[in-house]
């Protein structure tokens, strides 16, 4: 018969109940840089993500954040693709951003409709 683990409900996400993960809306001076001849995103002077390959959407995503100072949402910026859904391809690009960030300070997000692409920083 199984036992109830009293630790077991602690824990979620590997972090401890006690210490959630918190999100925060970016203050002026706390923005992320796009470096685009290095295909390397910073935030706080810490590389969140370098692109060792290319990645024309994510490159594209990256640099419509940066043109337009890095608002809190912007407009899907990908253009349409033949043969290419595009909610799905915008959903599976913000899921590979977030799935191998060489440093966890912030993280894309989606609108929720599909059609706009947000970031926040996490601390």
């Amino acid at each position: 018969m199984p036992t109830n683990n009293q630790s077991d409900g602690n824990h979620r996400n590997g972090q401890h109940a006690s210490q959630p993960v918190r999100e925060s809306a970016p203050t002026a001076d706390a923005r992320p840089h796009w470096q685009i001849d290095t295909r390397t995103l910073f935030f706080m002077g810490r590389v969140v993500k370098q692109l060792s390959y290319p990645s024309p959407d994510a490159e594209l995503l990256l640099a419509a954040f940066e043109e337009q100072g890095w608002p809190q949402y912007i407009d899907d910026p990908l253009p349409p693709a033949k043969g290419r859904h595009r909610k799905r391809r915008l959903r599976n690009l913000i899921y590979n951003f977030n799935r191998r960030l060489d440093f966890p300070l912030i993280r894309l997000c989606g609108n929720g409709f599909g059609t706009g692409v947000g970031w926040v920083a996490i601390i």
